[in-house]
């Protein structure tokens, strides 16, 4: 059992330390970062096990998988908008329509943490509601 409090933390901890069939140990530690980094501070410091190719390789994968936690907010069956998602060497431009974005003031709240959140990667995220 897992506490709630803190879980990406102890499911990274446990995905790193576990046997886990059919990864290997490089790929178990992938997957273990990803979880470390999924939500709440981008901790740069979990790269710093990998080499610079691979970390960037991480550090994409971690933003991917931080906005789909993002738009998947209390997990509702709500129908989100077309998300368009494009990446050029540092920029992570995330276009999405205007009015949704308007109607979903915390999702918009939670778009702007993460912008600040992700300063601490190489990457920047910024937003184009069209």
């Amino acid at each position: 059992m897992i506490a709630h409090n803190q879980y990406h933390k102890h499911g990274g901890y446990i995905l790193e330390n576990m046997d886990l069939a059919g990864f290997s140990r490089q790929e178990q530690k992938i997957i273990s970062v990803l979880v470390r980094l999924h939500r709440r501070k981008f901790r740069a410091d979990e790269l710093e096990v990998f080499d610079e190719e691979r970390v960037e390789a991480v550090s994409r994968l971690a933003i991917i998988l931080r906005l789909a936690v993002l738009f998947n907010r209390g997990r509702l069956p709500e129908e989100l908008p077309r998300i368009t998602i494009s990446v050029n060497e540092s920029d992570i431009i995330l276009r999405l329509d205007a009015d949704w974005l308007h109607e979903h003031a915390l999702t918009q709240a939670d778009i702007e943490d993460e912008q600040v959140a992700l300063c601490k990667s190489q990457f920047s995220l910024n937003v184009e509601a069209v």
